[in-house]
């Protein structure tokens, strides 16, 4: 869960002051449209510089991004010129098992069986004749 960073919250533009203010605030309908005017410009200053934080940081990001994505490509281009200059019929390839001496695993296993299974049945020739 990402935590916040920034917490924004919208001020009173012309809040009421204390009794013995109001009267001098409200006399002058031009200071009470200036006071309203300056407030509303400070906090769509604020907003600006918090909207510019975020921008700064999202291009921050997009960068470190772009730089792990330009990497990640010529990695791929080294693997990719490597497994080009290979030759398939040279070199053993992993079908499913393990490999040995550029044979699957099943292969291995089934001539290893049949060499045992051939040394048996010579044994037990051997044996009862």
């Amino acid at each position: 869960m990402p935590f916040a960073k920034r917490i924004v919250e919208p001020q009173w533009l012309c809040r009421r002051a204390d009794a013995d203010e109001e009267g001098l605030l409200l006399q002058d309908l031009c200071a009470f449209s200036n006071v309203a005017l300056s407030r509303t410009l400070r906090q769509l200053s604020d907003l600006a510089k918090h909207a510019c934080s975020l921008f700064q940081e999202l291009e921050h990001e997009l960068v470190a991004t772009n730089r792990r994505v330009c990497a990640l490509r010529e990695k791929m281009s080294r693997i990719q010129e490597t497994t080009g200059a290979l030759d398939p019929k040279q070199e053993a390839v992993r079908q499913e098992g393990t490999v040995m001496d550029g044979l699957p695993q099943e292969n291995v296993l089934e001539s290893q069986l049949t060499s045992v299974l051939a040394f048996l049945k010579l044994s037990f020739v051997n044996l009862y004749a």
